[in-house]
């Protein structure tokens, strides 16, 4: 192996690839920047645990050929329909994200860095019963989530509205918890959510079921708080625990309770015919 100044600065640089690349790396790049050191299976290990603790996403080459095929497919199929006002409103649509990306992640560095000897010791409470580690565990990961989401912009879905189906699967993963890799568990329920935003806003000319699965996971986060609390939970409690602004929140509760007024009048309506 060679100096360990010129160990670090090679990792250095690395951080600074997957900075610009939306903080992920495929296998081969990680490969490819120590390929002149003799480094020991545990030494890699190392370093994949180190960019993991920086929320450097290492992917297969595969994976992300996949992903930059879909987006390239995105971009040709708007170019090949939109008009030139269309194409402005993307780029409008595209600079939006962006200064909501930059803010959003501005706000999170008021948060407590990452740290995965922390997080580690929380599980260890979080599997004793101990659920006021909830929290610290969801604040922990939404840089990872949001670097998560951000993979997956301009597919049809804004990065605020990605950034929140993943911080409700962050959620979701915390209450579902119960051993092993906590970090594979946020990925691929963050993947799954996203994936299935994705899946129904492309598939229906209205948000309806994409909607709908917003108001579940509110549902289901509502029902959890409530136990959790032995009460109601506010609008301001269910806003921090879904790591949403309370306006959505607010649009998505009355959603719920529309529902269940419609459901309600027809269950009555049957009853009476």
């Amino acid at each position: 192996m060679g100096r360990p100044e010129s160990f670090m600065e090679d990792l250095e640089n690395l951080l600074t690839l997957a900075a610009a690349n939306g903080f992920c790396l495929t296998k081969g790049q990680v490969e490819d920047a120590f390929k002149g050191y003799a480094l020991s299976a545990d030494q890699m290990e190392m370093i994949n645990q180190y960019l993991s603790q920086n929320h450097v996403l290492v992917e297969s080459e595969d994976y992300i050929a996949e992903m930059t095929a879909k987006a390239e497919a995105e971009e040709n199929t708007q170019s090949g329909t939109a008009s030139h006002s269309g194409n402005n409103e993307v780029q409008e649509e595209d600079e939006e994200d962006s200064a909501y990306y930059k803010m959003y992640m501005a706000d999170l560095s008021a948060l407590p860095r990452f740290s995965k000897v922390r997080e580690e010791e929380q599980l260890r409470q979080l599997l004793a019963g101990d659920t006021s580690v909830g929290k610290a565990l969801i604040e922990g990961r939404l840089r990872f989530a949001a670097k998560t989401a951000a993979l997956y912009r301009g597919q049809g879905v804004l990065l605020m509205d990605l950034i929140q189906e993943a911080n409700m699967a962050l959620v979701m993963a915390v209450s579902m918890y119960e051993g092993g890799s906590f970090e594979e568990l946020i990925l691929t329920e963050i993947k799954r959510a996203i994936e299935d935003a994705l899946a129904e806003a492309g598939s229906q000319a209205d948000v309806g079921g994409y909607l709908a699965s917003q108001v579940n996971s509110l549902m289901i986060v509502t029902a959890r708080l409530a136990e959790e609390l032995g009460r109601e939970a506010t609008l301001s409690e269910l806003s921090e625990k879904m790591h949403m602004p309370e306006e959505k929140v607010r649009e998505l509760v009355k959603m719920a309770m529309d529902a269940m007024t419609l459901q309600e009048g027809e269950k009555i309506s049957s009853d009476l015919s």
